[in-house]
């Protein structure tokens, strides 16, 4: 009997795949400090968790439209990069705070970095992040085939 994968699990895998990837590409090619190299790790795990949550409230019927898909998509794309740097602002604060290790930028409390983590979300978006608009959208529009 084959294993039948739901379309949240599908659509998240795929799109925390394609993020972690070139996340770990572009820290590859790119000269940054060794903080940043488990950027990756952030890229995935938030889009991961955005696309799988928003697939399974929001896209989880049948019948949908083409609209609703492409509207989705792109705020998978717009929200899992506010996570991702919410969770490398989270983490950075941690163990520059708590675990008393040295962090090569400022902590910023998590609570000024909900602000923080938009600012740097739409500043990424700007440069390199624009390119997982049209690769979520397409992912949701392809994986669920009405």
């Amino acid at each position: 009997m084959p294993i039948r994968v739901s379309f949240p699990l599908k659509y998240a895998c795929a799109f925390a795949g394609i993020s972690a990837l070139s996340a770990f590409l572009f820290t590859s090619f790119v000269f940054v400090d060794d903080s940043w190299r488990s950027l990756w790790i952030y890229a995935g795990s938030a889009s991961f968790f955005v696309a799988y949550l928003m697939a399974f409230f929001l896209l989880n019927r049948k019948g949908l439209g083409t609209a609703r898909k492409v509207v989705v998509g792109t705020f998978v794309a717009l929200f899992s990069h506010w996570l991702c740097w919410y969770e490398f602002l989270v983490v950075m604060y941690c163990q520059g705070r708590v675990l008393d290790a040295e962090v090569p930028v400022d902590s910023i409390d998590p609570l000024s970095g909900l602000l923080v983590a938009g600012g740097y979300a739409l500043f990424s978006l700007a440069f390199l992040g624009w390119v997982s608009l049209p690769i979520s959208i397409l992912l949701s529009t392809w994986l669920k085939r009405a």
